[in-house]
């Protein structure tokens, strides 16, 4: 007998297969052959029955017939969907106004990936000759490659700039919203979708994310795609299977957290969608065959840890299980005391490992507290500013509303939300800098923010069920909402491009591009320049190789810097200084010889502080 055509079956039917589905005596595979429909026929209506089942036994049929206007129809979803592009587009076209100039100043990090992004665009090659690498060797450390090979197109469409660096961390940022639209809207409403935006769209952490060229902007946008298509898969779409699969593993090589977040994330799935994947040999097959395309698409990085002596060099100075950590921060001072008073000696391994277990515990604490979250976020200005949480004020009722709602509620996606929460403080946690880091914290987005979102989306629905004047409340209420919302991303968007972006000029090595400049245009009057750089002046070769345009071939084959250009990180003796060299000091030495002649100054933005200084010796 052939299959039955789509969508020609009476309700009463539906009803008979879905219940069998709920009974579980069969397969989905064998009720599907039994009734001859498709497998995910019976997915979609056993989920629509279950979903729908509390409706029988409301016990206020009065709430229930006056609420339905809250009710999803799936009629003017092509509106919803016009008005989130515009929304999105409205958020991304206003943070393309400042991209290139704020904040003040080019960090060394961003230069490299803009250099190397144009080495691999003109020669298919990284400053140090590796053709197309997976991992960049940059700084003693190794840059991941999804947003480097990004800028490479960024790049050959607007030319070398801050602007075309920084463009695709505005671009996967801009694309998260709208993928966080779509889970919502799918999970739970689309005018829910339609919040989320505004929310994310006003949200200090995506906005301060898509001004800087860090590697790690790509996560939220990766994350929510696999989580996207990984509930597609499990409702029956199989091939998103490999999609999801996909994007897991690029969200593992974007950024060294995600390398421990995607398995655990990846792991709580598995459970919590068990039944799914399980109970259905077809999802089963396709959830292995993926998984094993995944592990294969992860060798590459196991090949780098296996052959590159100093891969790993950055993840054992920055882990509080290596021994030497505590030399370098004082931050656990108080804690090491305190358990010295408890514990006779340090010395013993058993001793070693339960301090460092006490100090994993205070990180991953310190990541949830509300004066990270929603009011001084980060002491380090590359990744934050002190002056406001990654999240606004308003999410803080959010956050302790959408818990509750997903704690008793307990769907499938509530469970999911509620995994991501509690695991995405744990990489960052086994790292001893700057703690909470914001940078290192950005797996937590965009599920920090979607619990946040469901939560004023259903506190939203209480009032509305609690009112006589349902609509008019309700409207009220998200007006109110949206009102907060705009107030605080006023308030601030306009401390960010009035006050952080001089602020953070210093974090952001402000003066790289004034001084380069300076000397591109005066090293002929000069035998050598000479620039001595120490302090949070990092890296400096890299500004001469990115503002000099320096073809990348050259570099590679000669090593030198143009203009006569000598970098050294620590000062001269006495003996060692000559006539008609330029000598660029950052910072300048209190004890400088009296015999220098100042012939320039690069200040900080905020007028006070020398950031670059030249210097003539007589």
């Amino acid at each position: 007998m052939a299959k039955r055509a789509r969508g020609n079956h009476e309700p009463a039917f539906k009803a008979k297969v879905a219940l069998e589905a709920i009974k579980g005596e069969q397969t989905i595979d064998e009720l599907a052959e039994r009734f001859q429909v498709r497998p995910s026929e019976i997915i979609e209506w056993k989920k629509q029955l279950l979903e729908r089942a509390e409706e029988v036994f409301a016990k206020d049929k009065t709430i229930e017939e006056g609420s339905s206007c809250l009710a999803y129809d799936g009629k003017g979803q092509w509106r919803y969907l016009a008005v989130a592009i515009t929304l999105c587009l409205l958020f991304f076209l206003f943070r393309l106004t400042d991209l290139g100039t704020n904040p003040k100043g080019f960090f060394c990090d961003e230069a490299s990936i803009a250099f190397n992004a144009r080495s691999i665009l003109e020669t298919g090659s990284d400053e140090h000759g590796f053709i197309f690498p997976i991992f960049f060797k940059a700084f003693g450390d190794y840059k991941s490659s999804p947003y480097i090979y990004a800028t490479t197109l960024s790049i050959a469409l607007f030319g070398e700039s801050q602007f075309a660096a920084r463009l695709p961390a505005a671009v996967f940022l801009g694309l998260s919203m709208f993928v966080v639209y779509l889970l919502l809207s799918k999970e739970v409403h689309p005018a829910c979708g339609l919040l989320s935006i505004v929310v994310l769209g006003s949200e200090p952490w995506l906005n301060h994310f898509s001004h800087i060229a860090f590697e790690l902007s790509s996560i939220p946008l990766l994350l929510g795609l696999a989580v996207l298509c990984w509930i597609s898969a499990v409702r029956g779409k199989i091939f998103y299977f490999y999609l999801s699969s996909l994007f897991f593993t690029l969200s593992f090589y974007s950024y060294p957290p995600a390398r421990l977040f995607v398995p655990l994330f990846y792991v709580g799935l598995t459970v919590i969608y068990r039944k799914e994947i399980f109970g259905n040999r077809r999802n089963q097959r396709h959830f292995y065959t993926s998984l094993i395309i995944g592990a294969i698409l992860a060798i590459p990085f196991f090949y780098y840890v296996l052959t590159r002596n100093d891969f790993l060099e950055r993840l054992n100075y920055l882990s509080i299980f290596t021994t030497p950590f505590l030399d370098h921060s004082h931050a656990y001072e108080w804690l090491e005391n305190a358990f010295k008073m408890w514990h006779r000696s340090l010395a013993d391994i058993h001793s070693q490992i339960l301090l460092r277990s006490l100090i994993f515990i205070v990180n991953y604490v310190s990541y949830y507290s509300p004066e990270y979250l929603f009011f001084h976020a980060d002491s380090n200005m590359r990744f934050g500013n002190h002056e406001f949480g990654i999240l606004s004020y308003l999410s803080m009722i959010g956050m302790v509303s959408g818990l509750l709602t997903l704690l008793l509620r307990r769907k499938k996606f509530d469970k999911l939300l509620i995994w991501w929460l509690l695991i995405f403080a744990i990489p960052a946690s086994l790292t001893w800098e700057d703690i909470p880091h914001s940078g290192r914290g950005i797996v937590a987005h965009p599920g920090l923010d979607m619990i946040a979102v469901i939560g004023l989306w259903e506190t939203g629905r209480y009032l509305f069920s609690l009112m006589r004047v349902r609509r008019f409340f309700f409207v009220t209420y998200i007006s109110i909402c949206l009102f907060l919302y705009g107030y605080h991303a006023v308030k601030y968007f306009s401390y960010y491009r009035n006050v952080y972006s001089i602020q953070a000029s210093g974090w952001m090595q402000y003066g790289f591009k004034e001084m380069m400049e300076y000397i591109r245009d005066h090293y002929r009057q000069y035998d050598r320049v000479v620039l001595i750089c120490t302090g949070m002046h990092y890296q400096p070769y890299i500004f001469a190789l990115y503002y000099s345009n320096l073809s990348p071939q050259l570099w590679r084959t000669e090593k030198k810097l143009p203009w006569n250009l000598e970098v050294l990180d620590h000062p001269l003796d006495k003996d060692d200084y000559h006539k008609n060299v330029l000598y660029v000091f950052a910072p300048v030495p209190s004890n400088l010889d009296p015999r220098f002649r100042l012939v320039r100054n690069v200040t900080w933005e905020d007028g006070i502080g020398i950031a670059f200084a030249y210097y003539v010796f007589t």
